[in-house]
C-alpha cells in the first residue's frame, strides 16, 4: 500500500510540474577578456533580456543577474530568476507561443552598469 501511495504522488507532482508555465531555464556561459584568459572568481554583472521576432526584435522581458565566476571564468545563473527589470514576471511577460524568441545576453566583467552584448 505504501508503494501505491508513493507512486500516486509521484504522478501528482509530475502532472502539476507539467501543467505550469516554466519559472525559469538554466544558462550557463564563460566569461573572458579580450585577449582570451578567463574573468576568474570575480562578480560579474549580466543583463538577460528576451526579444520577440528576431534577433533585433522587440525587448519584451529583461532582468539582471551578479553571479561570481569561478576558476575558468564559468558562471550558471537561471532565467526567470533574477532581478525583474519591467513591472512583470517572465513567465506573466511572455507568451512562448507567440515566437519566435531570442536571448539577448550582455555583460559588465566588472560588475558595474558598462553592458556590452
Amino acid at each position: 500500500m505504501k508503494r501505491i501511495f508513493l507512486l500516486l504522488i509521484a504522478m501528482l507532482v509530475v502532472a502539476t510540474t507539467f501543467a505550469q508555465a516554466p519559472q525559469g531555464f538554466t544558462y550557463q556561459a564563460a566569461v573572458r577578456n579580450n585577449d582570451g584568459t578567463a574573468v576568474a572568481n570575480q562578480q560579474v554583472n549580466i543583463r538577460i533580456s528576451l526579444v520577440q521576432g528576431s534577433a533585433l526584435g522587440v525587448e519584451r522581458y529583461a532582468e539582471l543577474h551578479t553571479p561570481t565566476t569561478d576558476a575558468a571564468g564559468l558562471f550558471t545563473i537561471v532565467v526567470g530568476q533574477g532581478t525583474g527589470l519591467v513591472n512583470c514576471m517572465m513567465a506573466d511577460c511572455i507568451d512562448w507561443a507567440n515566437g519566435p524568441w531570442f536571448l539577448k545576453t550582455q555583460i559588465d566583467p566588472d560588475g558595474g552598469q558598462n553592458f556590452s552584448l
